[in-house]
């Protein structure tokens, strides 16, 4: 097995530079010639040194927590490999950070690659990948990580269960199942969309009137919640319907409407691609389940935050299939920069300005960790001990969310 001049010129830029080795394979994608190792590690590196956000430092104190105090807390699985590396490696939280970050890019773009080995036309090789970088958002591949990390192994386990050259190891499909449901919870969900897309003959008609129905349900479910909530003993899931802090949307702001507008659209777009494919595959029929679930729940700020990324992770299944409707392909590419722009500009982008002291008080240490991934050598980011968010940096820095 040998590396082409071009894997190793784009591994070098990355040596070099994370941001050299970011653009090197973005160019490279013109000639259809993208190294996933390469983008995956450089785009992770540049985000772990973003300004750091709520759920990072709140997990990041938990960590803490459990190795100074030796709180008895049950620690989910990303902070159980953060200890490990730290009392093994002694390696800092951060490591552990860009390692969760690193691993799921990585089988995103892997599902990327595979879906275009075909491609013939450069122009719709680069529409492909546009949609995969602009379906990215920074708070949901870094805040929101161990969701993002779940589905991202599950999506990567159902697809290569499906579309595989070679007969994907159901031992490897169970394996990576069980990883990602470890991971989060809530990926059973998207487990079992899977089971009942594998049982299902879907037509048209049936797409149609079951998005029908589960939008009215989803606009709706204020008032079914008030019938039947009484009913619902208190519970961890119970908050996630009810509270105003995690549960349903009670007061509609000028962002929610634009954001659930937005995603309604990316949903039933993808919707319609599925319902004027010849035959349903499994994928397709994954991904319908997913999109009526979600167009139910997507009045929940929990529930339709973290399955909207369960649905950006599974337009692989629906591209896969369809990606020769050139016409399709492009109302995507302007829906998913509909989506890049709403999330990293509109809606956090003001993590990047001078006010953003919520977790890091000093604006000082963020703009001067901001620049680094520009001016230092990649030898010296992967230093995050010295360089970057070390635990030292974000427990004498950041505000302890309670």
């Amino acid at each position: 097995m040998y590396l082409k001049k071009s894997s190793l010129l784009q591994i070098f830029l990355f040596l070099m530079s994370p941001i050299l080795g970011l653009a090197s394979s973005t160019l490279y994608v013109l000639n259809k010639k993208l190294n996933v190792f390469v983008i995956s590690a450089s785009l992770a590196l540049i985000l772990c040194y973003f300004p750091l956000m709520y759920d990072v430092s709140h997990s990041f104190y938990e960590y803490y927590d459990n190795l100074s105090n030796g709180i008895d807390s049950q620690l989910h699985i990303i902070n159980i490999i953060a200890n490990y590396f730290k009392n093994n490696l002694n390696l800092d939280y951060f490591y552990t950070v860009f390692f969760v970050c690193f691993i799921s890019l990585f089988l995103w773009f892997s599902v990327y690659k595979n879906i275009v080995v075909k491609v013939q036309s450069r122009q719709l090789f680069v529409s492909l990948f546009l949609i995969f970088i602009f379906a990215l958002s920074y708070k949901e591949v870094m805040d929101i990580n161990r969701t993002f990390f779940s589905f991202t192994v599950a999506m990567y386990a159902i697809y290569s269960r499906e579309k595989s050259k070679f007969e994907f190891n159901r031992v490897a499909y169970v394996f990576l199942m069980i990883i990602s449901v470890t991971i989060h919870p809530s990926a059973i969900v998207l487990l079992l969309c899977y089971i009942l897309g594998l049982n299902t003959v879907l037509s048209r008609n049936k797409i149609v009137i079951a998005a029908f129905v589960a939008v009215m349900l989803g606009l709706s479910v204020g008032y079914l919640l008030q019938t039947v909530v009484r009913y619902v003993p208190p519970s961890p899931v119970y908050n996630y319907l009810v509270s105003e802090k995690w549960g349903l949307v009670s007061s509609v702001e000028i962002g929610h409407a634009l954001l659930w507008t937005l995603q309604i659209s990316i949903v039933m777009t993808l919707l319609l691609i599925v319902s004027t494919q010849r035959v349903i595959s499994n994928l397709s029929a994954t991904f319908f389940y997913m999109a009526i679930f979600f167009l139910v729940m997507f009045k929940f700020r929990i529930f339709g935050e973290r399955y909207f990324i369960a649905i950006i992770l599974f337009i692989p299944f629906v591209l896969d299939n369809e990606y020769k409707l050139r016409n399709q392909v492009r109302i995507l590419v302007f829906l998913m920069f509909a989506k890049f722009f709403v999330y990293n500009i509109y809606l956090f982008g003001y993590i990047f300005t001078p006010k953003y002291s919520y977790v890091i008080k000093s604006q000082i240490i963020r703009e001067e960790l901001i620049v680094k991934p520009f001016i230092l050598p990649t030898t010296a980011l992967v230093l995050f001990n010295q360089y970057g968010y070390s635990d030292e940096l974000i427990k004498n820095n950041s505000t302890r969310r309670e």
